[in-house]
């Protein structure tokens, strides 16, 4: 299910690699609910070819997330993904 979000900033991408060895795109994007000062905020990992389209702050977009959770370290952590990202047109 996509969200409508603002951009509130981007990362320029860089290559990381895999556990296979090759090489992938990846970059941050923070995305924020409408709704104010309050709204939450995401920092979500994008990779591959979207990691390299650019996004405006203040942009108004659709994205479809994914959270995820893994333990390390006796610790957990949440990974946000951006699969898909759409500029919506006013």
């Amino acid at each position: 299910m996509a969200k409508i979000l603002r951009v509130v900033g981007q990362t320029e991408p860089t290559a990381v690699r895999r556990k296979d060895g090759t090489e992938i795109q990846k970059s941050t994007i923070r995305l924020k609910e409408l709704g104010g000062d309050f709204a939450n905020e995401y920092s979500a990992a994008v990779f591959g070819n979207l990691a390299s389209v650019r996004f405006d702050q203040g942009e108004v977009v659709a994205a479809e997330l994914t959270f995820s959770v893994h333990e390390s370290n006796g610790g957990f952590f949440q990974d946000v993904t951006a699969r898909d990202i759409a500029r919506i047109k006013n």
